[in-house]
């Protein structure tokens, strides 16, 4: 694009949902970027676009009502005819449906920039190819990707959204009308909504026991947000809650919520918009993740640090459905234990926090004693755990190694993490399918549960060895997805497997590596290259294996593993009672697929 051809006046549709806004936010901070002398406006449809006032990337911001039927038709045809009135020479839209193009065709904007997907390329000047790789990245990614063909590079950075001095006072003005001001008490704010469906939702009586227990244990207020169609669930988690709850469900705009959200130490939220406002106005967050998967969906925080994911990997999650059709394992399971423990992380962790105007605070919480490093402890399955067929394409063809139900028990009872990282390139080979591996995984499971066994979770690369892709063994992703999305610390890691690629990962990771002589084991001795790092023990079997991890960590019993001089409680030689999170229930493998499914 030649600098004559660069637009003057650049109009961006961004997503209809609030949490998809936010995503969106590098894609615009991008095109500003890309286009420095454009006067560049927002539309958006509803609420959503408030929240970008005041975006430095940003002009102005066009709004336009949602509504149902001819009604709907009427207010496009209003926006249309608005739109044709200010001359924009380009459109980009961000979101993938037919009526934002056709909205842009309608208002005669001469260059319609877009994935040419719904069926609208016909509307677009300028159609994208919406490829199947493209479908799987994050949603940030996805609009960064949109943009390649203008070439508008950009990455998934923290964009801030930022409230006024004036919608901040006001906040504290609603906040101290309700008995809370900054230095009384931590603040605590619980968004217990979803606008997507309920499946998204922790159940209300474990946000009442939360709420609870931050009152009882840190002295915390917590403050309750949502939209209008939930003051119902704000009222009933009030009334849980008792007297150090300040319920705002439904009495707030957007960009007041923002303004509260700001004021708190940390923000516990499922996965919504409000979590994703939350993290860009720069708190602290606890994001609940069920049915839908934070590898494509999860937010973006100031700092790494700022962002935990709470989420129980179940072999059905993620499924995107808007409604449970089972028995919603993936969020009934979450422990508030679980989420109280990642709070705590927060509060801990925060020297002064930032509360309104121009006063700051910092939370007294008690520190109480050093917690022990978990043990993490990541398992290659075919060849390690069971016998290597090839490509294991039938359930029925799973057959443990001896002793391995045994061996997966002890490092359970010793207080480790147990997780399988596999790589499955028959299912880009056509082999099997993933909903056949979630049956082998099933299968798998009930076999560890006959011996009172079980793991924790399961990673798996779905991609063909030639793809390039960033989780197959040896390269790191999936481990990065893990310690996301489980919380781990690897401080003491360790990789057991039967293969090169395992002792890589495990050098890459920082951890020790174990090689079995099952499997490929014994062959991948004799063939070791020349100058590759060996590993750090070679076991003839899983037991074998889990006995000598066992025993590298005993002398870490009397050691330092919570902080210089302290000791891990009694019971286990790591200390498993001071673990951040409780043990997952024995049940089915908790099964996180590679790539994560498509959402526009």
């Amino acid at each position: 694009m030649t600098t004559r051809d660069e637009p003057r006046r650049l109009l961006v549709r961004v997503p209809n949902w609030v949490g998809d806004v936010v995503h969106s936010l590098p894609a615009v901070a991008a095109l500003r970027a890309r286009f420095p002398r454009a006067e560049l406006t927002v539309l958006a449809r509803g609420e959503a676009g408030t929240i970008l006032h005041h975006h430095p990337a940003v002009d102005r911001v066009v709004g336009y009502r949602a509504g149902r039927g001819w009604a709907q038709l009427g207010r496009l045809r209003e926006t249309a005819g608005r739109l044709r009135g200010e001359s924009y020479d380009m459109g980009i839209l961000l979101p993938n449906s037919f009526e934002s193009a056709w909205l842009f065709w309608w208002a005669g904007i001469p260059r319609r920039y877009g994935f040419a997907t719904d069926g609208r390329g016909w509307l677009l000047t300028e159609p994208q190819p919406c490829t199947a790789g493209v479908r799987t990245l994050h949603q940030a990614d996805y609009y960064l990707a949109l943009l390649a063909g203008l070439g508008v590079a950009g990455s998934r950075s923290w964009q801030r959204l930022e409230s006024t001095a004036e919608e901040r006072n006001g906040a504290a003005e609603r906040l101290a009308g309700a008995g809370w001001s900054p230095g009384d008490s931590p603040l605590i704010a619980l968004c217990p909504g979803a606008g997507y469906g309920s499946a998204k939702r922790w159940p209300l009586e474990r946000y009442g026991e939360l709420t609870r227990r931050l009152s009882r244990e840190y002295g915390a207020t917590t403050v309750i947000l949502g939209g209008p169609a939930e003051r119902a669930m704000g009222e009933a988690l009030a009334a849980q809650g008792g007297r150090r709850v300040i319920d705002l469900t439904g009495r707030t705009s957007l960009r007041e919520a923002l303004a509260v959200l700001s004021c708190a130490a940390v923000v516990v939220s499922n996965d919504s918009g409000l979590l994703h406002v939350a993290a860009a106005a720069g708190r602290p967050v606890v994001g609940l993740f069920g049915p839908t998967n934070p590898d494509r969906t999860g937010p973006t925080g100031a700092d790494a640090s700022s962002v935990t994911i709470v989420r129980r990997p179940v072999n059905c999650s993620p499924c995107e459905l808007r409604e449970c059709p089972i028995d919603h394992r993936c969020m009934v399971w979450l422990e508030p234990d679980e989420v109280c423990a990642a709070v705590h992380r927060h509060l801990t962790a925060s020297s002064p926090v930032r509360g309104v105007g121009t006063s700051e605070h910092a939370a007294s919480i008690p520190h109480g004693p050093p917690r022990a490093v978990r043990p993490v402890v990541f398992l290659d399955r075919d060849g390690t755990l069971n016998r290597d067929v090839g490509y294991l394409s039938n359930p029925e063809q799973l057959e443990l190694f001896p002793g391995v139900g045994a061996a997966l028990r002890a490092l359970k009872e010793a207080g480790a993490q147990t997780i399988i990282v596999t790589n499955q390139s028959g299912i880009a080979r056509g082999v099997l399918t993933e909903a056949t591996l979630r049956l082998i995984h099933e299968r798998l499971s009930a076999l560890l549960r006959a011996e009172g066994a079980s793991v924790d979770a399961v990673f798996y690369c779905p991609h063909h060895p030639d793809d390039g892709c960033r989780c197959r063994k040896p390269e790191t992703e999936l481990i990065d997805r893990a310690k996301r999305q489980l919380g781990l610390a690897l401080d003491h890691a360790y990789v057991v497997g039967d293969k090169l690629a395992d002792a890589r990962l495990a050098h890459r990771i920082g951890a020790k590596s174990v090689l079995v002589r099952t499997g490929h084991g014994e062959q991948v001795l004799k063939e070791w290259p020349d100058g590759e790092r060996p590993p750090d023990h070679v076991a003839n079997d899983l037991p074998a294996a889990a006995q000598w991890i066992i025993g590298q960590q005993q002398p870490a019993a009397a050691g330092s593993a919570g902080g210089a001089g302290a000791t891990p409680p009694q019971g286990t030689p790591w200390g498993n009672q001071a673990i951040d999170a409780v043990p997952i229930p024995h049940g089915p493998p908790h099964t996180i697929t590679g790539p994560g499914r498509s959402r526009s």
